[in-house]
C-alpha cells in the first residue's frame, strides 16, 4: 500500500466556507499501481495509523508450546484404548469361566460325580474288585493320575505280578506311547502301590 498525495482537492491551508480543511490521503495498491486510489478523510486515516501504533504486535506461533499438548492427548487416548480391551478381555475370561462352571454343574448333577477340564471323570478307586495275577510287559511308572506328566508314585515291574481295579475297566487320560502302540487308554492297578499305569503295556 502507497499513500499518495491529495489530487485535485483544495491544497493544505486553502480557506473554505467553515474553516480550513486537512487535506484528505490517499492510498493505492503498490502491486498494481495503475489501478484508481482510496481516498479517506485525514481524521480517519490517522486515527487508523494510530490504531496500528497502538495494537500490541501479536506473538509468532510457538510449536514447542503445542507438542506437548499433542503429546498428552495421545498419551491420553493410548490409556483410553488399553483400559477398554483389558476391560473386553476380563469380560471374555469371565464369560468362559462362567460357561466352565455351568457344564461341570451340569455335569455333576447328570453324574454325581465331579469332572476336571481336560481329563476323563475321576474313576472309583474300587480295588475290592480287581483282576490279579496280571502282568506287565514292560516296566512302567504308577502315577497319581492318568496322564505322562502326573507323579510318579512307584513302578511296576516287567513281569511282576499285579492286579487293576475297578474290575479291569480302563478310562480315558492323556495320550501316550508306550509299549510300541500309542493310546489314551489307562489302568487304575499296580504290583506293590496302585495308580495309574499305561494300558498298553499290561497283559490284561
Amino acid at each position: 500500500m502507497e499513500r499518495s498525495g491529495p489530487t485535485g482537492l483544495p491544497s493544505p491551508g486553502t480557506s473554505v466556507p467553515g474553516g480550513n480543511i486537512p487535506p484528505p490521503t490517499s492510498i493505492r495498491d503498490s502491486k498494481t499501481p495503475t489501478r484508481a486510489t482510496l481516498t479517506f478523510p485525514a481524521a480517519t486515516f490517522t486515527r487508523f495509523m494510530d490504531a496500528l501504533r497502538t495494537e500490541p504486535p501479536r506473538s509468532p506461533p510457538r510449536p514447542e508450546l503445542a507438542l506437548p499438548l499433542v503429546q498428552f492427548a495421545l498419551t491420553a487416548m493410548s490409556k483410553r484404548h488399553r483400559i477398554q480391551r483389558e476391560e473386553r478381555t476380563t469380560m471374555k475370561f469371565k464369560s468362559l469361566g462362567t460357561a466352565a462352571t455351568a457344564a461341570a454343574l451340569f455335569a455333576t448333577a447328570l453324574t454325581g460325580t465331579i469332572a476336571t477340564a481336560g481329563t476323563a471323570a475321576a474313576a472309583p478307586e474300587d480295588c475290592s474288585k480287581a483282576i490279579i495275577n496280571v502282568k506287565a510287559k514292560e516296566t512302567v511308572k504308577v502315577r497319581t493320575s492318568p496322564k505322562t506328566s502326573a507323579t510318579a508314585l512307584g513302578i511296576w515291574g516287567k513281569g511282576k505280578k499285579g492286579g487293576i481295579c475297578n474290575g479291569g475297566k480302563a478310562y480315558k487320560g492323556g495320550s501316550y506311547k508306550a509299549c510300541g502302540k500309542k493310546s489314551n487308554m489307562w489302568y487304575y492297578g499296580g504290583d506293590k502301590v496302585d495308580g495309574w499305569v499305561p494300558k498298553t503295556c499290561i497283559n490284561w
